[in-house]
């Protein structure tokens, strides 16, 4: 117990009322000096008496005066300032030349004697003695003992000596008694003048329920509720400005006191998300609940997946024109942040971009990045496995058709349709595009479709060794000198177990998360449409021998659409990795090129082939023409004859005696 203790009467004692609440103000050898404060009809009060010590004690332990199980901090004038301190109560007051803290401070300035006389607790009648002071002082009587009580009674702070008129403007105006007066300042042009906005109250809700709604602000529907709900007019008044009226002079609020009562009822934040939208709201209005990784312990746990159109165009690969738009689908490890899988899409966002961003995840690092001619350690990007839960957008990755087996883990969440914070650790691992202003424009890259994608790996390498993730550090991660990078956190959790990563062999992963081809084997080899593959199993497999002369078998196979130069053959159950091969030797980063490449090469080749078969005739018209002309023969000229032709020594014999010279002529 200590001094200022709030006490109230739990039983019969004779001078105790069982309403009131009585404070210790000082005891001495003979008797306890208690207060209890009552308000008059402008001003508070404080009441001193003394009961003696003995009947105090008693009370105690019989617990007939008990002590308030909640005990104030400040008198009761200024309870609802409780855990304010002194300086804030003058934040937002339109007047400051004297503050809350000079107010107290000279209340307490006159009565720093009161406090230090130690003959006030030993007076038989403390408030005569009290009385006595102010006379002498010229004070108020009834002020300074107020003041001395409640200094006393709470703290001996200055926040208790704070004037009542800190409470200005916290008064009930719907009272019944108040609400026919307009409460407030009066409008500058008398508009509304004597109007109170209290009965209006009911129908200035019912008229913002009913006009409000994304987009709508607060004078317009203000505007709508005037015209429409409360049937006002406009009209001119004497000095030239637009006024509203009421044609039966029936009260209307003014903006202020209607936005008020708005206010009041719905509250600013409810206000606002009608507004802005849901979405807007949360993004820019609403308070941080707190980070996605609080909830999480492990790697793993759960990820985050989404794609982002690059701001660059692909290069064509005949030509230097624009592609189709390249998409970027990122799945991120929420707990370290780390992207765990990339995948690609080459003209808008598909379901197979998704599939080949959890391919990437669940193999192995070295081998993924090996398709597309990087060499790293999995030391440098060293996430391999699928997490159990994964969340992503209502777009092609939603699909059911993501996972084609049982057993492999299928999405656990689907965020709201443009709700970026839903899933905001992937949101903030795509690159960032700065807004131009001018004449729309857009950006051609000198990179085709598989440069594209290989740069995003090298970004992604770039992301997770660089990226500031200190702000995800625990006190424990710190003290070990963790790399404040995703990759170190994560190397920090997975060198200790904590991971939930579901693991999955590399041909699972092609037969789940690749896309499936139709190889044709011939006595050439294996082809997919214009594209030879070559292997040194082939022949192992002996599938070069089910070609016959003029036949040709389908293989069943899956590739990476964006990196085709390797691919994977299934026979007899069993995965096979293949590699395209040039007819000629030559710059092998030519076959580094796109599913969507080889259909534009393919397409390409059929034209040569069309063009080279009149191209072939016309060459050969050009040079029997060219031999008519030369000779005077046509170039078939000849004449059939019936019958055998010659034996080669009949043909002999008659060169023979063509080429001897006749006997009797001179030689």
């Amino acid at each position: 117990m200590h001094v200022g203790v709030a006490l109230q009467c739990a039983g019969g004692i004779g001078g105790f009322d069982c309403d009131t609440t009585y404070h210790l103000l000082a005891n001495s050898k003979e008797s306890i000096a208690l207060v209890f404060f009552t308000k008059g009809s402008s001003e508070w009060r404080a009441h001193i008496i003394k009961v003696p010590r003995h009947d105090f004690e008693e009370a105690l332990i019989k617990k007939d005066l008990i002590p308030v199980l909640e005990q104030p901090t400040l008198p009761p004038w200024l309870r609802m300032h409780e855990g304010a301190s002194l300086d804030t109560l003058d934040h937002g007051r339109t007047s400051t030349k004297k503050s809350y803290r000079d107010w107290a401070q000279d209340r307490y300035e006159r009565i720093d004697e009161l406090v230090d006389d130690p003959n006030l607790v030993l007076a038989d009648d403390p408030e005569k003695y009290i009385a006595s002071f102010a006379t002498r002082n010229k004070q108020h009587r009834h002020r300074i003992q107020l003041w001395y009580c409640a200094y006393m009674c709470f703290g001996r702070s200055l926040m208790a000596l704070v004037p009542t008129f800190a409470n200005a403007g916290s008064w009930d105006r719907t009272e019944e008694n108040r609400s026919r007066r307009k409460a407030g300042r009066k409008a500058k042009h008398g508009r509304g003048q004597g109007h109170s906005a209290v009965p209006l109250i009911p129908e200035v809700e019912n008229s913002y329920v009913k006009y409000s709604g994304l987009g709508k602000s607060m004078a317009w529907i203000h505007r709508q509720s005037l015209l429409y709900a409360f049937g006002c007019k406009i009209a001119r008044d004497s000095k030239g400005f637009e006024r509203y009226y009421h044609p039966e002079s029936k009260p209307f609020p003014s903006y202020q006191q209607f936005r008020y009562h708005v206010l009041k009822k719905f509250g600013l934040p409810a206000v606002r998300k009608s507004k802005l939208g849901d979405e807007t709201y949360r993004n820019r209005v609403a308070d941080n609940l707190g980070r996605y990784s609080e909830d999480l312990a492990n790697l793993y746990e759960q990820s985050e997946s989404d794609c982002a159109y690059s701001k660059e165009r692909p290069r064509q690969i005949l030509s230097d024109e624009a592609g189709p738009p390249f998409a970027v689908v990122r799945e991120v490890d929420v707990l370290s942040g780390i992207e765990i899988g990339i995948g690609f899409g080459y003209g808008s966002e598909t379901l197979e971009a998704y599939r080949a961003a959890k391919f990437c995840a669940a193999v192995p690092k070295s081998y993924f990045c090996r398709l597309f001619g990087i060499q790293i350690s999995d030391e440098d990007w060293p996430c391999v496995g699928l997490p159990p839960q994964s969340s992503t957008d209502r777009g092609p990755g939603a699909s059911g058709r993501n996972v084609r087996t049982e057993n492999i883990p299928a999405i656990r969440g689907l965020a709201p349709s443009y709700s970026g914070q839903s899933k905001a650790t992937v949101e903030s691992s795509h690159p960032r595009q700065t807004r131009t202003a001018g004449p729309p424009s857009f950006v051609v890259s000198a990179l085709n479709a598989f440069e594209m994608a290989r740069r995003e790996i090298y970004r992604t390498l770039a992301n997770n060794n660089a990226k500031d993730a200190s702000d995800r550090l625990t006190p424990e991660m710190i003290a070990a000198g963790t790399l404040p990078t995703p990759v170190g956190i994560f190397n920090f959790l997975n060198d200790r177990g904590r991971t939930s990563a579901v693991p999955m062999s590399v041909t699972a992963a092609i037969r789940e998360f690749l896309t499936p081809v139709k190889f044709k084997l011939n006595r050439d080899g294996l082809w997919l449409r214009s594209l030879r593959y070559g292997t040194t199993q082939l022949q192992a497999l002996g599938l070069a021998s089910l070609a016959g002369k003029n036949r040709t078998i389908e293989v069943s196979g899956f590739v990476l659409s964006l990196a085709i130069r390797i691919a994977w053959i299934e026979v007899d159950g069993k995965i096979y990795e293949v590699e395209a091969i040039l007819p000629i030797r030559d710059d092998a980063t030519q076959l580094d090129m796109s599913l969507s490449d080889l259909s534009q090469l393919d397409e390409r080749m059929r034209e040569i082939r069309a063009n080279q078969s009149d191209h072939a005739s016309a060459v050969r018209a050009k040079y029997e023409i060219r031999h008519l002309e030369e000779t005077g023969r046509h170039w078939d000229a000849a004449t059939r004859k019936g019958g055998q032709p010659p034996s080669n020594a009949s043909v002999r014999e008659s060169l023979d005696v063509v080429n001897t010279p006749k006997s009797g002529r001179a030689a």
